[in-house]
């Protein structure tokens, strides 16, 4: 073996020794149970932000919610890193109509109950079961007047 293949092995060995193959930090697929004013949520979606206020930095997730139950793993994301975030919650009555391809047909949905209702969440492991008040009825995230909505706790 040659100096400069003994050197650039050890370099490989001390490389993988130090851990710098996997260096990014752990995300997990998160699931769990979302009710609204005590009641699980027949249909909605979920949208989960690293709280940056609280120096969390991370990609967001997302997943649907179907008969009170979500899985970030159904949206095909990469999952969540542990820390606080804000889980953006919106509820339908009912579930949404199926989709039709043809644009001559209109389609029906059910007003939401609540778009985008900030919770403070902390993701922790796997599971991570979501309240939303029933103050949050009405509430639609669109129409605070800023990009982001209130912070959880806000008016």
């Amino acid at each position: 073996m040659s100096a400069s293949t003994r050197c650039l092995s050890i370099l490989l060995s001390a490389c993988l020794l130090a851990g710098c193959g996997d260096s990014a930090p752990k995300s997990d697929q998160v699931s769990g149970k979302v009710t609204f004013d005590g009641q699980p949520v027949v249909y909605g979606a979920i949208n989960f932000i690293p709280d940056a206020d609280k120096g969390h930095k991370g990609p967001a997730g997302n997943a649907e919610i179907i008969d009170g139950v979500y899985n970030t793993a159904d949206a095909g994301g990469s999952g969540l890193l542990k820390g606080p975030h804000i889980a953006r919650v919106t509820v339908f009555p009912e579930k949404l109509p199926p989709t039709n391809l043809d644009d001559s047909v209109l389609t029906k949905a059910p007003q939401p109950i609540t778009i985008g209702f900030p919770v403070n969440v902390e993701v922790n492991g796997p599971t991570l079961d979501i309240e939303v008040p029933a103050k949050a009825k009405g509430f639609d995230m669109n129409k605070t007047g800023r990009s982001s909505g209130p912070r959880p706790g806000e008016p």
